[in-house]
């Protein structure tokens, strides 16, 4: 070891000394919880499948099988910033519900729909810190009655899916 690491070694250990036992206490804790966060992030990220992923293998035999998305790559887009903007901070009485059912109403097939779940990929959920993908998001937004009306539109338009 050179003198300079040495030194910074030395200096290291004193200042730590002069840290009164309780506060070490609680940085142990903290950086313990700290490891079994990343650990767990770490084990959702690989256990939990991916929808997005799952849908561009759904459009893919879709395809095969000659179901064809109706909408464009930029009417999909609209439809993702309709729905986003149906539950951002800006809207003081809370989700705007009949935006996110006009959304969805406009899709016509089950390629539209991974279209639409390819497209929204994640995004952040209002007043949240964390992003979900199309699922989750509209499972955070819309409680169970607002979720099963939304599901019967998908089945009207023939669409298998269910959010």
């Amino acid at each position: 070891m050179n003198k300079l690491s040495t030194e910074v070694k030395t200096a290291s250990s004193k200042a730590w000394g002069y840290v009164p036992e309780p506060i070490r206490g609680v940085f142990y804790i903290v950086a313990a919880a700290g490891v079994v966060y990343g650990a767990y992030k770490l084990y959702n990220k690989i256990t939990t499948p991916d929808p997005v992923k799952g849908s561009k293998d759904d459009l893919s035999e879709l395809t095969k099988k000659g179901v064809l998305p109706t909408l464009s790559d930029g009417q999909i887009q609209g439809l993702v910033s309709r729905i986003v903007s149906a539950a951002s901070g800006q809207n003081l009485l809370g989700t705007d519900e009949n935006a996110i059912y006009s959304a969805f109403a406009l899709l016509k097939n089950d390629a539209d729909f991974s279209k639409l779940v390819i497209a929204f990929g994640e995004q952040r959920k209002s007043f949240s810190f964390a992003n979900a993908d199309l699922y989750g998001w509209i499972s955070h937004e819309l409680d169970d009655s607002e979720l099963a009306h939304l599901n019967q539109l998908l089945k009207t338009k023939n669409i298998s899916y269910k959010l």
